[in-house]
């Protein structure tokens, strides 16, 4: 849910037609064949990864990704404090080495310099709603329109600090009016789908 909700499609046609989803111990513990066999694979996304975004990046390069190639990091995705950070995998530690980056996604591929409209409800402001940007709400719209499936990850995107981040439910509740299937993944959660 973090990517849509900072805007990234995790596929496209033309950008991204596969993507792998890793923890941050996974990205640094690979060895240096399975960095290598990375590199087929066009978006990766890291969960957990904030802490080790150095060693993270630095990896993935020395196993052969482009030091240019784009990467979006999404703290705190789908509430009010949610906060995003661009850059390449040869810059981003550099311009977020003093952030601190838990929780957070990291999206890494082409697909992370595109800046679609994010699909999270309005910032409630003084009970009014607030929207971002002008036309933000038909680029929700569209995004809703243009996927039919939507992969969750359950650890620190739909759940976090012992229940369920502000704005999912409300999130999953549209999805299903909708008609939208939604698949849940899980990292090593005891958590409950039933729960959200």
């Amino acid at each position: 849910a973090a990517p849509l909700l900072a805007g990234v499609p995790l596929t496209d046609p033309e950008l991204s037609r596969s993507f792998a989803v890793l923890s941050g111990h996974d990205a640094t513990s690979a060895t240096p064949a399975e960095l290598e066999s990375l590199n087929g694979i066009d978006t990766l996304v890291l969960l957990m990864a904030g802490v080790k975004l150095e060693e993270v990046t630095r990896r993935l390069v020395e196993g052969g990704r482009d030091s240019r190639t784009p990467v979006k990091i999404v703290k705190w995705a789908g509430r009010e404090e949610q906060e995003e950070w661009k850059g390449t995998l040869g810059s981003i530690w550099e311009e977020t080495r003093n952030e601190n980056l838990s929780p957070c996604v990291i999206v890494i591929g082409e697909v992370a310099k595109l800046d679609l409209s994010p699909c999270a409800a309005g910032v409630e402001e003084g009970g009014e709603r607030r929207e971002e940007e002008a036309g933000q709400q038909q680029g929700r719209k569209n995004l809703y329109d243009d996927f039919d499936s939507f992969l969750l990850d359950m650890d620190g995107v739909l759940w976090g600090g012992g229940g369920v981040i502000p704005g999912v439910v409300e999130t999953l509740q549209r999805l299903r009016e909708e008609g939208k299937r939604v698949f849940f993944v899980t990292n090593n959660s005891s958590k409950s789908r039933k729960a959200v």
